[in-house]
């Protein structure tokens, strides 16, 4: 079916001409699928999943409007069942609870929100939603400051990209 055709997909041409090509629609939506995956996963995230959707030929920008979702997909789920988990177990939720109240009193709401945003690129959205679930920080609360942080982090990185720092990211395994 030649004449169905996709665009947003950088590789070289038939004629062999370099820059945007057009691709059948499925080919584009299994590298998103890949990016997703990878977005989704625990070892790669947003940090490797924008990077491999480059090296997939995806535009920077949309391997990052599409490992936003996927990155937080999991966050929402974890933090779900740990409201399960405290209603069920009430004892062994507030014994973390507790521990957890003093902590977030100690930070404030500011400094926490903080703490959130900066160590969900870096630590995971799955380390700090079980760390957050754990210490009693608000459902809603850690999952808008995991979303703003690795939104931030995400378009910083593919900006970067965009820009020509490739070499910055080239220390991932995935992208060598």
């Amino acid at each position: 079916m030649k004449g169905q055709t996709f665009p947003i997909l950088f590789k070289e041409s038939i004629s062999g001409e370099k820059g945007l090509t057009w691709d059948l629609p499925w080919e584009f939506l299994y590298r998103i699928s890949i990016v997703a995956t990878v977005a989704a996963s625990p070892i790669g995230e947003i940090l490797v999943a924008i990077p491999v959707g480059v090296a997939l030929g995806l535009d920077p920008f949309i391997a990052w409007l599409v490992s936003i979702p996927s990155s937080m997909a999991p966050s929402a789920a974890i933090l779900g069942l740990f409201e399960w988990f405290i209603r069920r177990f009430p004892r062994f939720s507030h014994y973390f609870g507790g521990r957890g109240s003093r902590f977030i009193a100690m930070l404030g709401s500011k400094r926490l929100s903080l703490v959130l945003m900066v160590a969900a690129p870096f630590a995971g959205v799955y380390a700090v939603s079980l760390a957050s679930g754990f210490l009693g920080v608000g459902k809603r609360f850690s999952f808008v400051c995991q979303l703003l942080g690795v939104s931030f982090f995400g378009f910083v990185e593919a900006f970067l990209i965009r820009l020509g720092f490739s070499a910055f990211f080239s220390m991932m395994p995935l992208c060598r």
